[in-house]
């Protein structure tokens, strides 16, 4: 079943007015990280998802997708574990 992505975006825009994130989204069935769900909250926030719910289906699904498999920003990605010797 085809969703109305646009749709999808101006709720999702609407919801972070009014303090709501995300905690989970899947895309088929597959649920997606939680580097990439804390992505899509950053974009709601910025208003982008509600700039791309204003283009035609087509756009905005490729706007949305763009976030979801492109790369994950370092500043969103977990800390890695430093191996080795401690600090004093």
């Amino acid at each position: 079943m085809r969703c109305n992505v646009p749709s999808m975006l101006r709720e999702w825009h609407r919801a972070a007015l009014l303090g709501c994130e995300l905690e989970r989204v899947e895309v088929d069935g597959q649920p997606l990280g939680p580097e990439v769900v804390l992505m899509l909250n950053l974009w709601i926030a910025a208003g982008s998802a509600w700039n791309a719910s204003r283009q035609d289906y087509f756009e905005a699904w490729a706007r949305l997708d763009r976030v979801v498999n492109g790369p994950v920003p370092r500043v969103c990605r977990a800390p890695r574990r430093r191996v080795g010797r401690a600090s004093p």
